[in-house]
């Protein structure tokens, strides 16, 4: 028998997977547990690998926002260091979570998808972070409702090319040396 490319290996223990949790869920269904819960866990762990991209990406987007929109010299200068991990940690797990090739093409897709909601969530984190953080509270005027960046260039660009497309930012080139 001769051996399948990898891309169709792939694709193929993929359904595999799927066709297992359906099995697992009938098998669910015939011994009493009720449909919509037995066919959840189908699901369950793609969205489990959503929420987590959804929160890594809502996460960076929030300390480009702090990055951007701290109104003190002295308190930027003290937080950049952790604004800036703060930034590079949940890139590192999204790149990650990408780097399972079987789920990148639709992680990417989900996140293009909702980058405007967790744009929207990343604003709520700020909004949080006004309370710890009363630096931020003068730039949250500036914040736009419409999401500055594209999934790409969050993924591609560093957090200084990321804080000049803000509109009305506080930094100058020199904060980030």
């Amino acid at each position: 028998m001769e051996k399948l490319p990898k891309e169709l290996e792939e694709k193929l223990d993929k359904m595999e997977e799927y066709l297992q949790r359906f099995g697992r869920a009938i098998t669910a269904v015939r011994n009493g547990e009720p449909f919509d819960e037995a066919f959840d866990e189908v699901f369950l762990e793609d969205a489990v690998r959503e929420d987590k991209l959804y929160s890594s990406v809502s996460r960076m987007m929030e300390h480009l926002l702090k990055l951007g929109y701290c109104n003190s010299q002295i308190s930027f200068d003290y937080n950049r260091g952790d604004w800036i991990e703060g930034f590079h940690a949940p890139r590192r797990r999204v790149e990650d979570y990408l780097a399972r090739k079987k789920n990148r093409k639709k992680l990417v897709v989900f996140a293009n998808k909702n980058i405007q909601k967790m744009y929207k969530s990343a604003i709520s984190l700020y909004d949080r972070s006004m309370k710890e953080y009363e630096d931020l509270k003068e730039g949250r005027k500036y914040i736009l409702e419409q999401c500055p960046w594209t999934f790409d260039e969050l993924m591609t660009d560093g957090p200084k090319d990321l804080v000049f497309k803000l509109p009305n930012h506080f930094r100058r080139l020199s904060d980030f040396k």
